[in-house]
């Protein structure tokens, strides 16, 4: 099955198309074209980002690794 994903990348929109696939049991997404930045052209040529709602990312806390122990 595919479907277009709207991934936002330091803020600016981006469009691809990706496919879903169950593999051993799980499911596994494949990328199958990059559609390019979302929105329309102006007439200066560039690319105007939509209206889209901004989604705050939570920020991941830091992993604390273990030291090794010496033998």
């Amino acid at each position: 099955m595919a479907f277009t994903r709207i991934k936002r990348i330091k803020g600016i929109p981006y469009a691809y198309r990706v496919e879903s696939k169950r593999v051993g049991g799980k499911v596994v997404q494949r990328v199958l074209a990059y559609l390019g930045r979302v929105g329309e052209r102006t007439s200066r040529g560039k690319v105007a980002a939509p209206n889209l709602p901004k989604t705050k990312v939570p920020k991941k806390k830091p992993v604390r690794r273990r030291r090794k122990r010496k033998k």
